[in-house]
């Protein structure tokens, strides 16, 4: 147990940890039981196979899942309403990072690519 402990130092020291987070949207049927759906889960479940297809001389170690149901109602999101896209306003508080950023112009939540281009978050 001793040797296990000192090389997991060992390689500790020699390393440095980076938490990559991936955002992947599913649309599911409107009766599904949102986070509690087997569809959700079974798509869970093939992220973390891929994860560990990945080639890679690092060793990608799958660490969570977050799920939530996007409900524009109680959530700083919607649909942008030039392309449709989920976006988030970058100004309002609770921005939702794994959304695109977008602003509200003239009453309608608009994506960065959407935004009129002399607009301060327009990409």
């Amino acid at each position: 147990m001793l040797v296990i402990l000192a090389k997991e130092r060992a390689l500790a020291a020699s390393t440095k940890t980076v938490l990559i987070t991936l955002h992947v949207l599913v649309d599911l049927p409107a009766e599904a039981d949102g986070v509690n759906s087997d569809l959700l889960h079974e798509v869970s479940i093939q992220l973390e196979d891929a994860v560990g297809q990945i080639d890679s001389p690092f060793t990608p170690k799958w660490s969570g899942t977050e799920v939530a149901v996007l409900d524009p109602s109680t959530m700083n999101c919607g649909r942008c309403k030039g392309c449709g896209c989920w976006a988030s306003d970058r100004d309002k508080p609770e921005f939702l990072g794994g959304l695109n950023v977008g602003a509200v112009v003239d009453g309608d939540l608009l994506c960065d690519e959407c935004l009129p281009l002399d607009h301060p978050r327009a990409f």
